[in-house]
């Protein structure tokens, strides 16, 4: 893959999870001008869904219909194992921590380009661990 193609393919992902996500952010994101605030807008929408969906499935909550929403697929379903193919394949497991599930998601939305997009959002992982262990 080019680094051209990794990049559209990081911005089509960044998409397709902030679509699913309703509010305040995504009317800014509609009426603002400048394509630095509508990209951090966007990565603002995406981080605080992916955190949801982690804590969500962390806590048990299935959410293999948002994965397949969102363009990743999932290959095997082993109860609190989730085996995922999107830009790699990797495996979200229950019995991990926040933070670990964050970065293998992450992972298999955007591919090395995941830290760019989702710094914030693995902060605030981070401190919801923290509050949690």
């Amino acid at each position: 893959m080019l680094c051209g193609d990794g990049v559209a393919t990081t911005v089509q992902a960044m998409q397709r999870v902030a679509v699913h996500r309703q509010g305040k952010e995504e009317r800014q994101l509609a009426s603002c001008g400048k394509p630095d605030q509508r990209r951090g807008i966007m990565r603002s929408v995406v981080n605080k869904r992916i955190v949801e969906k982690v804590i969500d499935f962390w806590k048990g909550k299935d959410i293999k219909d948002w994965l397949e929403r969102v363009g990743l697929k999932v290959v095997e379903d082993r109860g609190d194992v989730l085996v995922i193919q999107g830009q790699v394949r990797t495996a979200l497991n229950r019995n991990n921590d926040p933070v670990t599930i964050f970065i293998c998601l992450v992972f298999a939305l955007f591919g090395a380009f995941w830290i760019f997009v989702c710094r914030d959002g693995l902060v605030e992982i981070r401190e919801y661990w923290k509050k949690h262990i």
